[in-house]
């Protein structure tokens, strides 16, 4: 996510981001862990969750709407991406299960996060966009890195600035406080 949607290579009309790919690699493993455990005839974790709850019943009703969906193409569409935000939540709740290892993820988050700082900030200077075609660069010295839009960016960085505000409260370093206000007056700049 914090390497950017538009960060992708294109099969069959299908862009795969980072991501993306990331993701189906991990729905492999855990779809693999899941068979290997149903042929020990091991018990399934399922982690209790009222978010989950909540992703699978949405994620149900989605799949109902299918018998009045006018478009099937926008109703494949809608669904996948449903599929996306509830394995995601099955995913997070299995691994982040400690304050440490939820420090960990938000860390790499804020690396990519910086990244999409340092980007920012040379098309800010250069007035180049660097991922996207020169002849749609319509956007000027507003900053847009990996993302495919402005308002993208923007909400990109306001993902920082939470981020951030996570990481400032839960450190007890002050080096790391220090960055944390330095990449939090970053990302309110751009």
């Amino acid at each position: 996510l914090a390497l950017g949607s538009s960060m992708g290579i294109s099969i069959f009309g299908f862009s795969l981001s980072p991501f993306r790919i990331c993701f189906v690699l991990l729905v492999g493993y855990e779809s693999c862990s899941l068979v290997r455990n149903l042929i020990k005839n091991k018990r399934i974790e399922v982690p209790k969750s009222k978010s989950l709850l909540f992703m699978s019943i949405w994620f149900l009703y989605a799949l109902i709407t299918i018998f009045w969906s006018r478009k099937f193409s926008f109703w494949i569409k809608n669904t996948y991406f449903l599929s996306i935000g509830l394995v995601s939540t099955w995913i997070m709740l299995k691994y982040l299960r400690t304050k440490e290892s939820l420090k960990k993820a938000l860390i790499g988050f804020e690396i990519g996060c910086i990244v999409q700082m340092l980007i920012g900030w040379i098309e800010i200077i250069t007035n180049q966009h660097f991922f996207i075609n020169v002849k749609e660069d319509n956007f000027g010295r507003v900053p847009i890195a990996f993302l495919t839009n402005p308002n993208d960016y923007s909400t990109f960085m306001l993902f920082s600035i939470v981020v951030c505000l996570i990481l400032y409260i839960i450190s007890r370093n002050e080096k790391f406080k220090m960055a944390q206000i330095i990449i939090f007056l970053n990302s309110m700049a751009l």
